[in-house]
């Protein structure tokens, strides 16, 4: 869908100016660009949050994958910097500086890309850390800094207005930097041997930043603490000596920093930490023995509770939770009773615990804990039953992905083993847990993928007709797609029929929703009144239809959902006419004119048009026909014989839907029957007396007598009464 019409202006959290418009009543989903027009796509969509806008990586068919950003609408998408503008040399292809790993600092964005230093060098991508506040042209390689790792950036923080992240330079290594703006300082010297210390797990907690970090010499890798500035870092040694703790999984959670760490007597247990020795502990040893581990990971905080999975040695591994304190250290439910729970995905949403794993009896489907055992569930089972592969029978899964909170909602791809992977959307409820839209139907679809939050939209990749592009959803409120259309599949154009929908929609906001029949030739219902779920419809032309309903919320028309699943309606073409020569001669004679009545009409009730054949040679052209009164037709022929008047009737909008009558005339010479007259023999003279003439044509035609007396007078020509044949 493109936004054509320009009437306001907003400005990205970046600073960059850019023209936006009101969204229509339209689709929640749309595309938000055809950014490689074509069915090619952009193939990827590697993105990352800042305000209203997304900065992105994609491939417009010219550039290469380049830097794009986008604030939903059309004329607020476009490519930033064509940060690798070179071609291979017999032109192929353009170079690629596959921007990626984006790290949101108001007002730019950080993000890693490849480039060409040196224009000498035969090309190759030199990977390092660049910068940009959205505008057009502006993209900069941040100074004075390289990247330790290709992934560093994924795992950098920001304290202070500064990104902290893992950098090296050839007589240090890999150490702390602190970047600020385009350039960047180095603040750490741990490792005095060569290669560095190797930053990890970089997390602020208050003013303080905690990382893990290798001192081979004396410490091992340990727990790091630094205020930021230059040569103000402490290690918290955890296990004295070069073997360390090896810190891991840092989380900050009650303005405290929380990991998991190996000694010797307890193996891998749940620490919290202060940045204080004193205040760095061991939360629980929750797998009690001489170095048996737990072994916890997957660390989310919820408000004051930190969940994770771990192994007591009992229950396998399983869902457990903690406010910080050994004794507020518990399981929370045996979910997967003689097995070990595994999430794939977890988030904290709605004051709980959002989390996908796979259970034995409803496959992997996604879970929410609020902490207690009883409020630890299935929220919804997406795609139930089974299916056999073979001779084994295995448990749907709808595989929920991409847990990602958006305005006030958590959104996911999954696959309900009807639709294939589509966008999913829950309140926290199971009523509230509903497929958004389901975009693309073809057996190669993956799904939305890429899903990225900004202030009022989340983007994500998916397929259309178009290939895999941009788009959006406002997230302002959600509306849930209405049940599928029910009627009449098959039928005849220009005749109503009566569709249904059993409804089920609902707003994510609440209110009440109104529904529309959309009927597949440009045309639909209009919102229906509240209540009213069914709507008339004819079509006009053949073909087949594919028939929706969507619906909207009454509090927030503006937002309406994606359409319900098709119903395939197909229109046949089935119009009659009728003709009918219902009055006129069947004999005459040459160059008399005969007339005809003729009757006609339409089942559809259509405009009609006719035409004569006389059989004589002659014919009239194609004429309006009326079909209320019928037409009067006329003609005289000119020789002698048998003639077919044929009369043809057809739909003027559909003029190969015809009808013909005929009816034969036979065009003789004229002969006259022998005359007769009836009265008196004998009589009186002077007295009057009356005689009945008669006589006959055989052609029917009005007759003229003349009686002679005998005695000298006679009648003159005078002509019998019309149509009649005595005087």
């Amino acid at each position: 869908m493109k936004i054509s019409t320009v009437s306001l202006h907003s400005r990205f959290a970046a600073g960059l100016v850019v023209a936006v418009t009101a969204m229509p009543s339209a689709a929640q989903v749309y595309m938000v660009e055809d950014i490689n027009p074509g069915p090619g796509g952009t193939y990827v969509l590697r993105a990352g949050a800042l305000g209203s806008a997304i900065y992105f990586s994609a491939y417009d068919g010219v550039h290469g994958e380049e830097l794009w950003i986008s604030n939903g609408t059309a004329a607020g998408t476009y490519l930033v910097a064509d940060i690798w503008p070179e071609s291979t040399p017999d032109a192929t292809f353009a170079y690629s500086s596959k921007p990626e790993q984006f790290v949101a600092l108001s007002p730019q964005m950080y993000f890693v890309a490849g480039h060409r230093e040196d224009p000498l060098r035969p090309p190759n991508h030199e990977i390092n850390l660049w910068l940009s506040n959205g505008q057009p042209g502006n993209a900069s390689m941040v100074e004075n800094y390289k990247l330790a790792l290709d992934k560093s950036l994924q795992d950098s923080a920001l304290m202070d207005g500064s990104l902290m992240i893992a950098g090296w330079d050839e007589i240090y290594g890999v150490e702390l930097w602190k970047v600020a703006g385009g350039s960047g300082t180095r603040i750490t010297d741990i490792e005095p041997l060569e290669g560095g210390s190797f930053p990890s797990g970089l997390t602020v907690v208050g003013s303080l930043l905690f990382f893990s970090a290798v001192n081979s010499a004396t410490y091992g890798s340990e727990l790091w603490v630094t205020d930021g500035t230059y040569g103000a870092e402490w290690v918290i040694d955890i296990v004295p000596g070069t073997q360390g703790s090896n810190p891991r999984e840092l989380t900050a959670f009650g303005g405290e920093a929380y990991f998991i760490a190996s000694t010797v007597d307890e193996g891998d247990e749940l620490w919290a930490s202060n940045g204080t020795v004193g205040g760095t502990r061991m939360v629980a040893d929750i797998a009690p023995g001489d170095g048996v581990s737990s072994s916890p990971m997957n660390l989310v905080p919820v408000g004051a509770q930190l969940f994770f999975t771990a192994d007591d040695g009992t229950h396998g591994r399983e869902l457990w939770v903690t406010d910080g304190s050994g004794a507020g250290t518990r399981l929370v439910k045996d979910i997967v009773e003689g097995g070990s729970l595994w999430l794939w995905e977890a988030v904290a949403y709605d004051g709980r615990l959002f989390f996908v794993t796979e259970h034995p009896d409803s496959g992997r489907e996604l879970w929410v804990s609020d902490g207690t055992e009883e409020g630890t569930q299935l929220l919804v089972d997406i795609n139930p039953g089974t299916h056999d592969v073979g001779e084994e029978t295995i448990l749907n899964s709808s595989e929920p992905g991409e847990l990602t909170v958006a305005g006030s909602y958590l959104f996911f791809n999954a696959d309900d083993g009807v639709h294939g992977p589509s966008l999913w959307v829950t309140d926290g409820t199971e009523a509230g847990t509903f497929m958004v839209a389901n975009l693309f139907d073809y057996e190669t679809e993956e799904g939305p993928k890429g899903l990225t939050a900004t202030s009022d939209r989340l983007f994500f990749q998916t397929e259309s007709d178009l290939g895999r592009e941009v788009h959006a959803i406002r997230t302002l409120n959600v509306v849930k797609p209405p049940a599928a259309p029910t009627g009449t599949a098959s039928g005849s154009t220009e005749t109503s029929y009566t569709y249904t929908t059993a409804g089920g929609s609902l707003s994510l906001a609440g209110g009440d929703v109104q529904y529309r029949f959309n009927w597949g030739d440009d045309t639909d219902s209009g919102w229906l009144d509240l209540g009213v779920t069914s709507a008339d419809h004819e079509w006009a032309d053949a073909g087949t239809y594919k028939v929706t309903v969507d619906a909207r919320s009454v509090d927030t028309p503006s937002v309406t959902s994606n359409p319900s699943d098709v119903l395939s309606v197909l229109m046949s073409f089935t119009e009659t006419v009728d003709v009918a020569i219902t009055s006129g001669p069947e004999s005459g004679e040459i160059w008399v004119e005969y007339e005809y009545a003729v009757s006609g009409s339409s089942d559809y009730g259509h405009d009609l048009e006719y035409r004569v054949d006389w059989g004589d040679g002659q014919s009239t052209d194609w004429a309006p026909f009326n079909a209320v009164t019928g037409e009067t037709i006329a003609h005289d022929w000119n020789d002698l014989g048998d003639w077919p008047v044929t009369v043809t009737i057809r739909c003027a909008d559909h003029t190969n839907v015809t009808d013909s009558a005929q009816r034969w005339i036979a065009i003789v010479e004229e002969s006259l029957d022998t005359p007769t007259i009836d009265g008196p023999a004998t009589g009186w003279t002077d007295e009057s007396y009356s005689f009945t003439v008669s006589g006959g044509s055989s052609a029917g035609h009005d007759l003229e007598y003349i009686v002679h007396w005998g005695d000298g007078d006679d009648t003159g020509w005078q002509a019998f009464a019309a149509g009649q044949t005595s005087a």
